[in-house]
């Protein structure tokens, strides 16, 4: 099998003043594919649905 990894992350200050106040985004995108007949995939190589702190 093949595993595909692609992030990307910004952070926006929301004010000019000297308070710090910042916007973080952060995408995350992955593909899996097969490259046997065989559909196995260990299980820490897996994706799993979670947030930031999962």
């Amino acid at each position: 099998f093949f595993k595909l990894l692609l992030s990307w992350s910004r952070y926006n200050r929301l004010s000019r003043r000297n308070v710090l106040n910042v916007l973080a985004s952060r995408l995350k995108f992955g593909y899996m594919d097969g490259l046997s007949r065989s559909d196995y995939v260990p299980t820490f190589d897996r994706f799993y649905m979670g947030g930031a702190s999962t």
